[in-house]
């Protein structure tokens, strides 16, 4: 399967069961539901390139997938990203791209556009709510790699 295949509407329940989508409104609920897609992914397939804002926001069904950084001139894995987890939600919340993620596994994603997202966070104030409460681990990547180029200390390593 390529992965810009629509499989099936994903069920409105099984929604729920994402971290993200537990307190909808059950009319944003049913929206997001008949407008998602259902995606796969191949091991090693790329979800999300640090240098640029994605229009497509996924949310992790089955499978694993990871944050990516360099470290030695070599990619590595920051963390692994697991079901419920999203891809794309934190550089569209922070305006700037910050993920570098590929598929560790076999994926299969929940997607919606990145207007749909914004939507959401717009009308949903549950899901606004959890949006500004969540820190993400790209989040936490890209702002220790900022803080280590802005040190004037040369000995800090951390993947970058």
């Amino acid at each position: 399967m390529n992965n810009e295949e629509n499989i099936s509407k994903f069920p409105e329940e099984k929604l729920r069961e994402i971290e993200a989508f537990q307190n909808l409104d059950a009319c944003n609920l049913k929206n997001i539901a008949d407008n998602g897609q259902i995606l796969d992914f191949k091991e090693g397939w790329p979800l999300s390139n640090e240098d640029e804002i994605s229009s497509k926001i996924y949310f992790i069904i089955k499978g694993c997938a990871r944050l990516l950084g360099i470290q030695e001139n070599k990619l590595v894995t920051i963390t692994k990203l697991m079901e419920g987890e999203t891809i794309g939600l934190a550089s569209i919340l922070r305006g700037s791209p910050c993920e570098q993620v590929s598929a560790s596994t076999k994926l299969k994603v929940f997607c919606l556009s990145d207007l749909q997202v914004i939507e959401l966070y717009q009308k949903d104030k549950s899901f606004k709510t959890w949006c500004d409460s969540k820190i993400f681990p790209s989040e936490i990547s890209s702002l220790i790699k900022i803080l280590i180029n802005n040190s004037s200390s040369q000995d800090i390593n951390f993947l970058s």
